[in-house]
């Protein structure tokens, strides 16, 4: 199964203490959804929104069944955030259907938007520290 991410996911020093397979990566877009700023956290929030609306990521091709696990379990699946089908968009104008972690939370937004130069200046490494403590590089 592919996976579009949104988020810390989209950054190989987060991805790889994750999942244990190596995966191909290809820049893709989503449309429908929103990305949004959690409270006072650094990660994002998927939600739905305006038809228009898009959100850019990375895309991850063929997960396997036991990374996808994982990544279910490090997202919470099925309480903080849900794994939904989604359709999404390659640079080349195709598509490809993928799944993405939507948050099930939408009263812990702020509701401004997520900014991934914002997270690379000022989040990531404490993501890395706080969220990863345990997962070798």
């Amino acid at each position: 199964m592919h996976v579009f991410t949104y988020g810390s996911l989209m950054y190989r020093q987060v991805w790889d203490r994750v999942v244990a397979g190596g995966y191909q990566a290809r820049a893709a877009t989503i449309r429908g959804f929103v990305r949004v700023r959690v409270g006072n956290e650094v990660y994002p929030a998927l939600l739905r929104g305006p038809a228009q609306s898009a959100v850019p990521g990375v895309l991850y091709l063929d997960v396997s069944a036991s990374d996808l696990a994982t990544l279910d379990r490090f997202e919470d699946a099925g309480k903080t955030y849900g794994r939904i089908p989604v359709s999404v968009e390659l640079d080349d104008a195709s598509a490809l259907d993928a799944c993405a972690y939507l948050f099930l939370h939408p009263d812990r937004v702020d509701g401004s938007p997520w900014e991934p130069e914002r997270f690379e200046a000022e989040g990531l490494q404490h993501f890395v520290n706080t969220y990863l403590r345990d997962r070798a590089p």
